[in-house]
């Protein structure tokens, strides 16, 4: 798990260190006195948190036993950065990207100014209709073509599938709860924001289902900032 504020995301960048993956790296480096890569289950941008990411890495010989391991990354990696578990796998050939099957993502809104939330949530001014919401994020369900729904790369398609998609509000905090097959760069900001544009009148129903249904490629005009976004679970058979 991390604070993703801290860092420039997770993906190791040229000649910058201040990444997830970057850290992590470095401190096995420590450990091995060699290089070592490892492996996300995806890469969570600017300022996106982990309560759950996963990463996978090869290696000879453990050396040491596992829960020293983790104990020995954790006092290198410091406060930003927690290694909460680790697992010798049975399957030589896992993957922590190409194995996983699902995500779940929550993005956060405050309600109310608060300066203790202002780095884990997007405070958010505007009376929110749960029921608008909702009926939003319904179009989202099942398989669709998000291309208009996320920073465009050289992809094969942008087919996925979401499977659950929920809304609720509990004392000052907003949380969207997007669970899905897989998640483009900026796919989920993007949805949350392009909703939120509804629930505030901003467009029609129409614009949605539209994106999300014809062959139109045009994007959103909407996407929220990143320091709300969470990485809540990553799903495996």
């Amino acid at each position: 798990m991390y604070d993703g504020y801290d860092f420039l995301g997770f993906q190791k960048q040229k000649g910058e260190n201040n990444t997830i993956q970057g850290k992590i790296e470095s401190a096995l480096k420590q450990i091995y006195s060699k290089d070592i890569k490892i492996y996300g289950s995806g890469r969570t941008d600017r300022y996106v948190h982990a309560l759950n990411q996963t990463f996978s890495f090869e290696i000879d010989d453990l050396r040491y036993p596992l829960d020293r391991l983790i104990y020995s990354l954790n006092k290198i990696l410091g406060d930003s950065i927690v290694i909460k578990e680790g697992k010798i796998m049975d399957d030589e050939n896992f993957h922590a990207r190409f194995k996983a099957i699902g995500k779940h993502y929550r993005y956060v809104l405050s309600l109310k100014r608060n300066p203790f939330f202002r780095r884990y949530a997007l405070y958010y001014p505007f009376k929110l209709d749960k029921e608008k919401i909702l009926k939003a994020a319904k179009l989202f369900i099942g398989k669709h073509d998000f291309f208009s729904f996320c920073s465009p790369r050289d992809e094969k398609d942008y087919f996925e599938n979401i499977f659950k998609f929920d809304f609720s509000i509990k004392d000052d905090l907003a949380f969207f709860d997007i669970e899905g097959t897989g998640f483009k760069r900026y796919m989920v900001r993007m949805i949350v924001g392009t909703v939120l544009a509804y629930n505030e009148g901003k467009i029609e129903l129409d614009y949605l289902t539209i994106r999300l249904n014809d062959d139109h490629f045009e994007k959103t005009s909407w996407c929220v900032e990143g320091h709300g976004l969470y990485l809540m679970e990553v799903f495996y058979d």
